[in-house]
């Protein structure tokens, strides 16, 4: 596999994804009542992501 999005993941999830093929999407919920602690951790991994490689290379 190439490169793979995700959905409903966790944090060590989207980890795990990208140890094995490049992950270029995540999308898990994020309105107002789905707004955990694990959930912002996901967000903010991406962003931090991201910033290190906004090509996604």
């Amino acid at each position: 596999m190439e490169k793979a999005g995700v959905s409903n993941v966790t944090l060590d999830q989207v980890r795990q994804a990208r140890s094995v093929t490049e992950v270029v999407c995540v999308q898990n919920r994020y309105a107002v009542g789905y707004r955990t602690d694990d959930a912002r951790k996901v967000v903010g991994y991406c962003a931090a992501a991201a910033d290190r490689d906004p090509a996604g290379r």
